[in-house]
């Protein structure tokens, strides 16, 4: 690469929901990246961060006040829609995650 050329990095608007843009949510660390976050992202970042650290010390992510996370369940799936107003709500694309469920069981039955 020639030294006058250089990687600009791309924007929010530009990028959408890449592949690990959660963990600036997960970890509090949006101030890592000059982005137009707003008072609804650093609202789910904190629900996020309570969410994860009450299930890494307790194996239950639930208390605090916070919406009930429940557990997924096929027969009736429900998923934690997390945002600054958390719910728990329809399991979005549940064919995708029923076709790799049962893809991945298809592969464990061949070992």
């Amino acid at each position: 690469m020639p030294r006058d050329q250089s990687y600009v990095e791309n924007t929010v608007a530009e990028l959408g929901a890449y592949h690990a843009s959660d963990v600036y949510y997960l970890f509090g660390t949006m101030s890592a990246r000059p982005w137009s976050w707003t008072e609804q992202d650093h609202a789910a970042s904190e629900h996020m961060m309570r969410y994860w650290v009450r299930f890494m010390t307790g194996g239950d992510p639930n208390g605090g006040g916070d919406p009930f996370w429940h557990r997924f369940v096929p027969a009736a799936p429900t998923s934690m829609h997390l945002r600054a107003d958390p719910y728990a709500g329809p399991t979005p694309d549940i064919a995708r995650v029923t076709f790799w469920d049962r893809y991945f069981d298809s592969e464990s039955d061949d070992r």
